[in-house]
């Protein structure tokens, strides 16, 4: 649930409405981490004669999303699993891993960090998501047609002469006027999509882990069941959903 719900609010952020980033990203990262601190657990079952771990083995990995993937890359190696890390070649990853292992540990008190006088190494978390991972979508993937570009123009055209904008982009960046507010509404929903895209992958990486563990050690409940909406590989399919609740399959 905490995934599905991740993901979702993920897909309906913008500038204006920022709480569904902030909300989906707290899930989704909840979520991702204690699917792999169950892989931790399967993997320490299999080495140890079905013994579980401690609390305080369990809890030596804190909220490092990062280094739970790395664990479950090399378990999944080590055994020779059917399964592998393909969002590795891709280098987007080397900014959303650090992101979502930030965002875990701490950055999601960003915001109370700023007003207590805590520095960060690091922009604000929404700022930070735009630059560095949506420049790189809008990049990829924001193919406007000239019929687009055209309707986008002429909206501009028509509130220009009686609208006042004052906002802010998701990069931090104030909008002062229509054309700036429009160019920035323009890539919302290529942004939505594709950040939830990547992050699934991530997910699904660590649900098919779990899921072969699960058969190897032939364990019981067999969690693997909760996880099936969210180890597609159909691109096209991953792309089109706007809910993820796992239980309206």
């Amino acid at each position: 649930m905490a995934l599905g719900a991740g993901l979702a609010d993920v897909r309906r952020f913008n500038y204006a409405q920022t709480g569904y980033f902030y909300n989906g990203m707290y899930s989704y990262c909840v979520g991702l981490e204690r699917v792999l601190k169950i892989v931790s657990i399967y993997d320490y079952r299999l080495n140890h004669r079905d013994r579980f771990p401690t609390n305080s083995t369990l809890k030596a990995f804190g909220h490092g999303i990062k280094d739970l993937l790395t664990y479950a890359e090399s378990v999944a190696a080590t055994r020779h699993l059917e399964v592998h890390p393909t969002y590795r070649a891709d280098p987007l990853y080397e900014k959303i891993i650090p992101w979502v292992t930030d965002f875990a540990q701490s950055t999601r008190y960003y915001n109370l960090d700023t007003l207590t006088g805590r520095l960060h190494s690091t922009d604000e978390p929404l700022v930070r998501w735009e630059k560095e991972v949506c420049s790189v979508i809008v990049e990829r993937h924001h193919r406007p047609s000239a019929a687009r570009l055209q309707e986008l123009e002429m909206v501009k055209a028509m509130l220009e002469p009686f609208a006042h904008v004052r906002h802010t982009s998701g990069s931090g960046m104030q909008l002062n006027d229509v054309s700036s507010a429009v160019d920035e509404s323009a890539t919302s929903k290529v942004k939505q999509k594709f950040s939830m895209y990547y992050l699934y992958q991530l997910s699904r990486f660590a649900c098919e882990v779990l899921r072969e563990l699960e058969y190897e050690g032939n364990f019981f409940p067999t969690l693997r069941e909760f996880f099936p909406l969210f180890m597609s590989d159909e691109k096209a399919w991953v792309l089109s959903r706007k809910t993820w609740d796992p239980y309206k399959l």
